[in-house]
């Protein structure tokens, strides 16, 4: 009898021992969940990269990828009611500025033959100087030779100051523009539909601006283009893809980092980097601006060391690094220096090279992508390890391609 109640209390204790344990269990990962999500724990893990050598060319990308629409440079033949403004730009030398006062509607167009089938994405550079209240109307359209049947975007939500927009083909609506794939064409005969509009068939670019009554609006547009997709973002981790882009020089093809929405990126599988030397080309765009290489950088708080170059007409470098001290972010510069017999030139490329091992850092220039010179060498044992990406400031725009990385 004793054995059997021994029995019993042992299967009791037990079955209390399993209850307990999987409520702990429970309890614990319920903790874990409400701590963070799954995208918060997977990008605390960073996995290192274990390869010797990686390197990225964009002169790869198939140049059809990529389609320059219109730079608005004062020699495209645009027709209407703008200027062309030298002061506030994007790309080039020029942007075409619309102002239209009190509730004047503006149309300003380009004849340009275009097959648009294929591609997904437009892109454009919108500079709005006025209120954004006084806004009445912004339209970016797409049309047959009269503007008969059109496809168009409506522009809305701009803020003062540079608007980068990406805008999805699939988000344009239509006027007079018929069929079951919104104009494509049905065949011959009496009806008319061979020449009714499509995407493969676009003659006329144009914007229509609107100010409210009693308003003035003045907007600024440049650099159209048209992406077939946007598979380059894959190679990168950036808190904003508005930083990235695709653009195509003399039909070659560069990844353009601009300092909108962001200021880093991070070659994704360039992760856990200790030792290492990493050299891209590259070619700014704009003047008063820095942009370089970022070195064991974190993307989402841009801490890391950064060896930067001036903009077009410039002849300075800087190294600082981006980092935390009594619970404030502090930008602490390591060596600002003067580049002697040396301007960096309006479309003229240029390579930078970092080499790190340890706490030593020693920082390269190039004019040919062969021969380098050094600028600096600097010790700094505060980031261990990281990843390698770019960085652009001051709002500025800057061309990259040749990522090269070895140890």
């Amino acid at each position: 009898m004793r054995s059997s109640r021994n029995i019993i209390i042992s299967a009791a204790i037990i079955l209390i021992t399993v209850l307990v344990g999987g409520y702990l269990l429970i309890t614990k990962k319920d903790s874990l969940i409400n701590k963070g999500n799954s995208t918060d724990l997977i990008n605390t893990v960073g996995l290192k990269f274990s390869d010797k050598n990686y390197k990225l060319d964009y002169s790869s990308v198939d140049p059809g990828t990529v389609l320059t629409i219109s730079g608005f440079e004062n020699n495209e033949g645009w027709q209407g009611k703008s200027e062309f403004d030298d002061v506030y730009f994007w790309d080039g030398d020029f942007s075409l500025v619309l102002t239209s006062r009190n509730d004047e509607r503006l149309d300003v167009f380009l004849d340009k033959d275009l097959n648009l089938e294929d591609y997904s994405i437009f892109k454009m550079s919108v500079y709005l100087q006025t209120d954004p209240a006084d806004v009445e109307l912004t339209r970016l359209y797409f049309s047959d030779k009269d503007k008969n049947s059109y496809y168009y975007y409506s522009i809305r939500n701009l803020v003062k100051g540079w608007n980068q927009l990406t805008i999805p083909k699939n988000k344009f609506s239509t006027q007079n523009v018929t069929g079951e794939n919104q104009g494509q064409t049905e065949g011959t005969g009496s009806s008319g539909r061979q020449n009714q509009l499509s995407w493969q068939n676009i003659a006329k670019i144009g914007l229509e601006v609107a100010s409210r009554a009693n308003s003035t609006t003045d907007i600024n547009f440049d650099s159209l283009k048209a992406l077939k997709n946007e598979d380059y973002l894959d190679d990168w981790l950036v808190n904003s893809p508005m930083f990235l882009d695709l653009s195509k020089v003399d039909g070659n093809v560069y990844l353009q980092g601009k300092h909108f929405g962001a200021a880093v990126a991070l070659l994704k599988k360039l992760s856990g980097i200790t030792d290492f030397t990493y050299s891209a080309k590259l070619q700014p765009l704009r003047n008063n601006t820095r942009s370089g290489l970022f070195v064991r950088g974190d993307f989402k708080t841009g801490y890391g060391y950064y060896f930067m170059i001036d903009g077009v007409n410039g002849n300075r470098y800087q190294i600082f690094k981006i980092h935390l001290e009594d619970g404030k972010t502090v930008n602490t510069v390591i060596k600002n220096g003067v580049i002697n017999n040396f301007i960096v030139e309006k479309d003229t490329p240029l390579w930078l090279k970092v080499e790190g091992k340890g706490n030593a850092f020693k920082y390269s220039l190039s004019t040919d992508g062969k021969s380098y010179s050094e600028l600096a060498s600097v010790k700094d044992s505060q980031y261990k390890e990281g990843g390698l990406g770019i960085s652009v400031y001051d709002q500025g725009a800057t061309l990259f391609d040749e990522f090269r990385f070895s140890r």
